[in-house]
């Protein structure tokens, strides 16, 4: 169909498509250039670039993988030994035989040597996209006769936002992109030419894929059929009788099936390793068939298709309008002249035709369920191809669009060429058709750059400690649990991967989509309530037995889902520990060591004994046992509260699981006439409640106390109406002392008491926002605690090493919490300015939960001392 033979030497292609390649880097991924050995990629999206600090996410996990596979190259981590996460001790049970992502990995592991870690994960990254343009220029080139077609609508390999947003991200299958025309390459040489190389190239990509990404390889296998029925509609030299075409044809595919048949026993020869070396089963993890319900959370619209939609996953399957338009105008060219002459236009228009095909399949497979008929085509290859029931993420598929695209439209791009003679028209449709795709795409997404801290003092402190003890124990392996504790697949924990490949920390805990059966009861449930400074004496000696002697803390890293206290209850514990010392604070990170005996209890930081709460139970959405009745009503928490008429109505909170601390208590808003009763469970113990008068025409707050408890317990509140008619909004679970403010009183909160990032100064009790380190956004926010009505005078005590008149943030108030997803919205009352007072005053409507929350913009660095609340009437 199309001549083969090369008119470029292959050095000249390499640097063709090397220029071009870091053209398109540069256009699609500014300002990253400028931070190459600063900063990775860590998202995309359609808004500006932005440039953040130390992104927790995937491509900080891929980026450990990637290192540890380097390290074991390089023999200083033993060959399959992951180390330094979900290690209880036994290094032996770390073994976990697989491919590490080579040959990525082994590129960002000798980039890094070279440049540092950013730098190595940059120059992977590029020469993936590269590998990428090469190879489908590669491909497109044996469709058509013009190296200049060939080259601008290879172009579709690597501009795609697919691709993108995959390598921006982090995931695996940005990078395993790249064996996908590689695979049709060699599968258009086996098949057209009876090539065996072709075979052999196709068959070790599908390997190198698989090693890559599951989903990639998967997708990629699927595509072998496709473009062999492709590829044989192209060839024209085919003899149907003579048994030596079939001969050769099977000859030249079954490399493919070869390689293929190691790339499915791959893991089960890993598996038989795993048996040899440990002498026991691998370890299964907790994975199964995905549900449609599960599918439907990270199944794309249609109206992404045109970038109609923008929301979650619908934007990785963007192909806008601009080049399916021109792939339908070279089609319908196509059909006009084959209309008069096929002979010579047929087979193109029967190849167009089947790549059409594939792609409109390719796009209704993307959309999963959402695809017409509720996803029939999704649910048939579910039902004939078992392995696509594991495929939570249905746009994965899109990985094989590029390539077909790219081919799609040097078809179109010949046929449209031909309808002028004239070498300025075969020089200005390809141009029109580059420009259009470098102005289309490259706008659909940006990067957020991550930037990579090449030290961490609270890790460093941990590792020098166990090198120090080394000399009299002999042994210098740093191992801890890292705080928060997550049942292993949060993205927080790749920061802590981070860190530990950096100093060589051996962490309990850890960050894998995977996890191995036994790790959430054995070691998330187990150590659960230290995220909340609940250590009992029985869980130290159980981290000593397991050779764990440190605690590390993220105190930035510590969103409400943690504990139902802000951050600074955590500390307050672990200061006090008698068993705890505190080994260094690098900024937001504190390093603790195990003592083997008690020691005299720290002086705990500079803070009040009040708890802020971050649980908010909306009584509505609560559970009823008997019949209640819902009222709407906008003076409410969540605009609607729970009326309880009917003796014996009752009202009962989800259980939450709590850390002892002293004057634990429920604070519960309500108004009628009437007496409550109720339990307080804990765990399986419940206390039976005294019952409660309510004679309160206007809403107010019952206080009342949790029964003290000893550890760690699942709490939760029943109420039960015994005479009466009583109204209930909402319920808060808090401690320490908070009381009703009358007119002239003042409250002083130092800023430690608040839910922030940043970190605290443990001598001043401040809070610490460094422009170099801290996100942008609402970053301390608190108290979410009632106060009556009435008029309030709020004052911020803060310092800032700006020049006067810098604006530093916003202050914003808000009564319903919309910070954290509740009812209501922040309003903007005062912009903090260096050198200014920063005072305010505000009007409380109705008695309910106030929040004041900070918009940090970073534009210098901010010490936040106290928060001083007046009542004026």
């Amino acid at each position: 169909m199309a001549d083969s033979q090369s008119c470029l030497s292959v050095w000249k292609r390499l640097g063709l498509s090397f220029a071009i390649t870091l053209g398109i880097w540069l256009l699609v991924s500014w300002p990253l250039p400028r931070y190459v050995g600063a900063g990775i990629p860590a998202a995309a999206h359609r808004g500006a670039a932005d440039i953040q600090h130390l992104v927790p996410g995937d491509h900080l996990q891929f980026m450990y993988y990637c290192w540890l596979a380097g390290d074991m190259a390089t023999g200083k981590t033993p060959l399959f030994f992951n180390l330094y996460e979900f290690n209880t001790g036994n290094d032996r049970e770390r073994f976990e035989p697989y491919a590490y992502y080579i040959p990525f990995s082994l590129i960002y592991a000798a980039s890094a040597w070279l440049g540092g870690r950013a730098f190595g994960w940059n120059l992977a990254g590029f020469i993936s996209l590269w590998l990428t343009y090469l190879l489908t220029w590669l491909l497109v080139r044996r469709w058509t006769r013009s190296e200049w077609v060939a080259a601008v609508a290879a172009l579709l390999g690597i501009v795609l936002p697919f691709r993108w947003i995959n390598l921006f991200g982090g995931s695996p299958a940005g990078f395993a992109m790249t064996w996908i025309p590689a695979i049709l390459l060699g599968v258009d040489l086996a098949i057209r030419e009876d090539r065996v190389r072709g075979g052999v190239l196709a068959g070790a990509a599908l390997l190198l894929a698989s090693w890559g990404d599951s989903h990639v390889f998967f997708f990629g296998a699927l595509a072998v059929p496709v473009w062999s029925i492709v590829a044989f509609a192209g060839r024209t030299d085919f003899q149907w009788r003579q048994g030596a075409s079939y001969r050769r044809l099977v000859l030249a595919l079954l490399p493919i099936g070869l390689f293929a048949v190691v790339a499915l026993l791959f893991p089960f020869l890993m598996k038989g390793l795993y048996r040899a070396v440990i002498g026991l089963a691998p370890v299964a993890h907790d994975v199964g068939p995905r549900t449609f319900r599960e599918i439907m959370l990270f199944a794309p619209d249609w109206q992404g298709f045109f970038g109609m939609n923008i929301r979650g996953t619908s934007t990785h399957i963007y192909l806008g309008v601009l080049i399916p338009a021109f792939i339908t105008a070279g089609w319908l060219v196509l059909v006009r002249r084959t209309w008069g002459d096929w002979r010579t236009h047929g087979r193109k228009l029967i190849v167009l035709v089947l790549m059409i095909l594939a792609m409109v399949a390719i796009m209704l497979l993307a959309l999963g369920p959402r695809g017409p008929e509720h996803g029939l085509l999704f649910r048939i290859c579910r039902l004939i191809i078992p392995p696509y029931a594991m495929i939570r993420q249905p746009a994965k598929i899109f990985c094989l669009m590029p390539s077909f695209l790219a081919v799609a439209s040097a078809f179109s791009l010949m046929a449209l060429l031909q309808l002028r003679a004239g070498r300025a028209w075969r020089i200005l449709v390809p141009i029109v058709f580059a420009g259009l795709i470098l102005w289309d795409y490259p706008r659909q997404c940006h990067p957020t750059i991550s930037l990579l801290e090449k030290k961490q003092g609270a890790y460093a402190a941990v590792a020098a400690d166990t090198a120090g003890a080394a000399d009299a124990a002999g042994q210098a392996i740093p191992r801890a649990l890292v705080l928060p504790l997550w049942p292993g697949d949060s993205h927080y924990a790749s920061i802590y991967q981070y860190f530990a490949s950096i100093y060589r920390v051996r962490m309990i805990n850890g960050y894998n989509p995977f996890i191995k059966q036994g790790y959430f009861e054995d070691v998330f449930r187990r150590f659960e309530s230290v995220n909340q400074g609940g250590l009992s004496e029985d869980q130290v000696n159980r981290l000593l037995g397991m050779h764990i002697r440190y605690i590390l803390l993220h105190e930035n890293l510590f969103p409400e889902k943690v504990s139902p206290f802000p951050v600074t209850a955590t500390l307050q514990q672990l200061l006090r520990h008698p068993r705890l010392e505190l080994l260094r604070q690098d900024g937001s990170v504190w390093a603790f060591k195990i003592m083997d005996l008690p020691r005299a209890k720290s002086a705990p930081l500079p803070a009040g004994d009040i708890l802020f709460p971050a649980r908010r139970f909306e009584m509505e959405k609560t559970v009823a046992e008997r019949r209640v009745t819902v009222i709407k009503s906008p003076a409410t928490g969540g605009r609607a509260y729970v009326a309880l008429t009917e003796t014996n109505a009752s009202l009962r909170t989800t259980p939450i699981r709590v850390a002892s601390v002293s004057n634990l208590h429920w604070l519960v808003r309500v108004r009628g006439q009437g007496t409550l009763g109720g339990e307080l469970m804990t765990d399986e113990r419940v206390t039976a409640l005294a019952p409660l008068k309510v004679q309160a025409a206007e809403w107010t707050w019952l206080n009342i106390s949790v029964p003290a408890f000893q550890g760690f317990a699942a709490l939760s509140l029943k109420l039960v109406l015994q005479a009466g008619a009583v109204d209930l909004d909402l319920s808060l679970l808090t401690a320490g002392p908070w009381r009703q403010m009358k007119p002239g009183d003042s409250a002083i909160l130092p800023a430690a008491l608040f839910f922030h990032a940043g970190h605290i100064d443990l001598k001043s009790g401040s809070v610490i926002f460094r422009r170099d380190y801290d996100r942008q956004g609402y970053v301390f926010y608190g108290p979410k605690l009632p106060l009556p009505r009435g008029t309030y005078e709020i004052n911020v005590a803060f310092t800032s090493p700006a020049a006067p008149g810098t604006e530093l943030g916003v202050i914003n108030l808000e009564q319903n919490e919309a910070i954290m997803g509740g009812g209501g919205a922040f309003r903007p009352i005062s912009v903090i300015y260096a050198g200014r007072p920063a005072s305010v005053q505000w009007r409380q409507y109705e008695n309910l939960p106030f929040n004041l929350a900070l918009d940090y913009n970073a534009a210098s660095d901010l010490e936040i001392q106290r928060i001083t609340i007046k009542r004026l009437e």
